[in-house]
């Protein structure tokens, strides 16, 4: 089992090291008040530097907003997606923004949806992941 985890460890830092790079006019803000400001994140971005020296949207996020009162950029991240994964994510702007929304999160507060493209056929047209 080690070396199958060693493996995929290392599988993923390289995927890590392949983070697209954005420009600001890349740079999708849906909505941004004085709390918060959330990102319509692309496909192939880290949302948290990997281990390696990649590009990271919470720090492009960091250094490209305005009114930004937290120290870092991990601090600002309030929720995930994965590296593959497109959608809408919430960041921190402020320290107390970023405590009321993590206790939203965690008490399931904020509803998420996602919506997958599928090849063959589903025997559904909806349904949901109970989790």
């Amino acid at each position: 089992i080690n070396e199958r985890l060693t493996a995929q460890i290392n599988k993923m830092k390289l995927k890590d090291n392949t983070s697209k790079v954005l420009s600001k006019e890349d740079l999708d803000i849906v909505f941004e008040d004085e709390h918060i400001v959330v990102i319509n994140k692309p496909a192939g971005v880290l949302c948290v530097p990997g281990k390696g020296e990649g590009f990271s949207l919470s720090q492009f996020v960091f250094d490209n907003v305005e009114g930004v009162t937290l120290p870092k950029p991990d601090m600002m991240v309030v929720h995930r997606l994965g590296f593959d994964t497109t959608g809408l994510m919430v960041f921190s702007k402020t320290m107390k923004s970023l405590r009321g929304m993590n206790v939203r999160f965690r008490t399931r507060e904020v509803d998420r949806t996602y919506e997958a493209l599928l090849v063959g056929h589903v025997a559904e047209d909806s349904g949901k992941i109970d989790m």
